[in-house]
């Protein structure tokens, strides 16, 4: 049964790849879409799959290409780069960031590696947190999301303490069943 399973999970795989298409499991599949003439939008099909994935705006200029948003994931960043290539061999001369979101940043450094010399044009406090405070911020949000882990494994044990011991009892009555949860008080 397993050997079966497996052999068909197997051909459905070599399908999608016969096919040209990333396997469903392929996070970081990017999409392009014309929207006109020297627009393009750059978009995972699956964009709120985890991880989240923000688009990029693609705008092909006479010398140059600006990007809106650099993406989620340097894996992504690379793939977008890689169909950037097919559509023009101009350089990214500007990244815009529309705001501060891991989905629309994290992808900037594979295109600062690929284009030297590009501009980011952000809000300052953006700006801060990429430069210099950049791993700061990131430092601070894992011990931030630590102490929040660690607080709310002491309120759940805190809650269990003071309310001693759940029991659940069922009851049924003509076709319906009600479960009553209960602590001893």
């Amino acid at each position: 049964m397993r050997t079966k399973a497996s052999t068909l999970l197997l051909l459905l795989l070599l399908t999608a790849a016969a096919r040209g298409r990333p396997a469903a499991s392929d996070l970081y599949e990017i999409r392009i879409q014309k929207i006109k003439d020297g627009i393009y939008l750059a978009y995972r099909p699956e964009p709120l799959r985890p991880f989240v994935e923000g688009n990029v705006t693609i705008i092909v200029n006479e010398h140059d290409v600006v990007l809106v948003d650099a993406g989620g994931s340097p894996a992504t960043a690379r793939r977008v780069i890689v169909e950037l290539k097919k559509l023009t061999p101009k350089p990214v001369s500007h990244i815009i960031y529309t705001h501060i979101h891991r989905d629309h940043r994290f992808g900037t450094q594979e295109y600062v590696k690929a284009f030297p010399g590009v501009e980011i044009v952000s809000h300052p406090a953006i700006r801060n947190i990429v430069a210099g405070s950049g791993q700061k911020f990131v430092a601070d949000t894992i011990r931030r999301i630590e102490s929040q882990r660690s607080e709310g494994a002491a309120e759940i044990r805190r809650l269990r303490d003071e309310s001693g011991p759940a029991t659940t009892k069922s009851s049924h009555t003509s076709g319906a069943s009600t479960n009553r949860t209960s602590t001893p008080s």
